[in-house]
This record gives structure tokens, sequence and C-alpha cells, in this order.
């Protein structure tokens, strides 16, 4: 790999924080925590270098990052890969140590791209972009989730954007998908099971004597049934669903904790594809007048709770 000219000079992609972020104090910490150029061709190098190569599969897990990290402090003795980009190891551990994991996973995406489908202009696609990242200790709003997993099957999967993915969901999803072989499908709609609880679930069973309420989530063309008073509970499952893009490359429309549900009964393209539109429309009804999901006021357009019932459950 060489040393490509004027890599200092890169075009900023900022990645979305909180408007403070825009004021003196937070603007130096987003500064210090930028990385160069020079610093994505460091980690490159350090990846390609490693178990973590486009054909096996990139970084899924927290595990896996943090043992990445260590691949990149040990980079400096066996390799010199610090100074062959002029780069402090010490100065990019100190960035990547803050690195919310969903700001980690961008950065090996940025690159798993790049060695996917830019290998004539590798190290120009690289650095294409420059890496700034919101510190830790602010909240960070409407950031946009990259993946950087591969199926098993070895097909790279990329976020779509609105996302669907909840953060706290982040990690699980992504080790669900590096269990997923695709078999040449167009459209993916897989239940992983893990084999002990892997975290919490808010489609629950309910019953008469529950508050249920109907309200539209954002990104959604209809109403949801929920339930009021009731919490997530524990589940061994994760579902994902996906759409194949290209031969090598999958977007995922959306990964949750739980078990695979039914489509909502207002999504009739949900059934139109199906062998039999309206038995699947039946099965639809029948599943969601038995089950809900657990209200927390988060992600709903405001106005349309309702406790009436539409039409179509």
């Amino acid at each position: 790999m060489q040393t490509p000219a004027n890599t200092n000079t890169v075009p900023a992609t900022i990645m979305s924080g909180n408007k403070s972020a825009n004021n003196g104090s937070n603007a130096r910490d987003r500064e210090q925590l930028r990385i160069s150029g020079n610093e994505i061709m460091l980690v490159a190098d350090v990846a390609n270098g490693t178990m973590y190569s486009p054909k096996g599969g990139w970084i899924i897990t927290a595990a896996d990052l943090s043992a990445f990290q260590h691949e990149i402090q040990d980079a400096d003795k066996y390799e010199q890969v610090g100074e062959k980009w002029g780069v402090s190891i010490d100065d990019l551990l100190f960035k990547f140590e803050r690195m919310p994991s969903a700001s980690k996973v961008e950065l090996f995406n940025h690159i798993t791209e790049a060695w996917a489908f830019h290998k004539h202009d590798f190290a120009n696609f690289l650095i294409s972009r420059q890496f700034v990242y919101t510190p830790s200790r602010q909240n960070v709003v409407n950031t946009k989730y990259l993946l950087g997993a591969r199926l098993a099957s070895h097909e790279i999967v990329v976020d779509r954007e609105p996302s669907h993915v909840k953060p706290c969901d982040f990690e699980v999803v992504l080790r669900a998908l590096a269990c997923v072989k695709s078999n040449g499908r167009q459209f993916i709609e897989e239940e992983v099971q893990f084999p002990g609880e892997i975290g919490l679930t808010a489609c629950v069973e309910t019953g008469e004597d529950d508050n249920i309420v109907f309200a539209q989530r954002n990104n959604r063309r209809g109403l949801t049934r929920f339930v009021r008073g009731r919490s997530p509970i524990r589940s061994k499952s994760v579902t994902v669903v996906l759409k194949r893009e290209s031969g090598e490359k999958y977007v995922l429309i959306t990964g949750f904790v739980g078990c695979k549900p039914e489509p909502e009964p207002w999504d009739s393209r949900a059934f139109e594809s199906k062998p039999n539109p309206a038995a699947a429309s039946a099965q639809s009804r029948a599943f969601w007048a038995g089950h809900a999901l657990v209200w927390d006021g988060r992600d709903i357009v405001p106005g349309t709770e309702t406790t009436i019932a539409p039409s179509c459950f």
C-alpha cells in the first residue's frame, strides 16, 4: 500500500450531534477526535493484516472491537505501521477508545466497502472523508448507524436510511447477521436463535385486562398496537429482515430482539407477496389481536394516539 499524496487534506463529514456541539469547547473536543486520512490508512493496513479480513467478515461484537484496538496498539511494534503512515499510535488509540461502538463499526464499514467495491482506487476512496466523533459524555442524536457486518455467506450488510434498528439492539443484530446465510435470496426474513437470553423484546402477549392504545411509529405507514403498563421481556431470539441491493450487498430493513412477528395489519404490500394474500392478512390480524409492543412513548408521530382500533385490525 503506497502513501497517497496530501492525505491530510480531506473533506470533512461530521456525524450529527446535539446543537451544543457547535460551541467553543465542544467544537475543540470534536476536533480532537477527528480521524485523519493517514490514520484511516493505518487502520486499513492493520485490518488487512489481521483476522478481520473482508473474506472472513468484519467487526461484529464489542469483544472484536476491543481485540482490534489491541491490534492497533501492537502494530507499531511488529510492522512500524505508525511510522509508515506518520501516525502516533497513542493519539489514534486516544480517539479510538472514545468512539461509540456504532461509530467504530461505521469506520470499518467504510474500509470494507473500499476493499469490496473500490479496489482500483482503494487509497483515494479511504481518505475521501474524515471521521469526527462526539465525545461519549455528550448525547448523540440523529446518528446514522451503518453496519460493518457480513452475513455468514460473506455478503456485506448496510443499514437503511432511515434506520429501524434501535441503538440498544445494535450489537446483537450484528451478531445475528453473522449467523445468516443468504442462499441467493432476494428478501430475507429470518429469526436467529441463541443458546441463552440475548436481550429484551418489546413485543409481548396481551390479555383482556391490558391497557391497549394505537399510535403511528416514525417511518411507518399505519398504526401500531401498543400496551401500557407492561415491561419488555427477556428473549433468546433476534429477527432480521434484509433486501438484496446487489450481488454482494444487502440492506437491513429492520433488526430487533425477539421472535419474528407477523406484518402489521395495514401492511398490504407484505400480504401481496404471499401465495395467499387473504390468508396472510387474516394471520396478521390474529397475531396482533393477541400481541402488542410495550408503550414507551418514544418514536411516535404526534397526534396519532388513539384507543379506537383501526378497521384493518
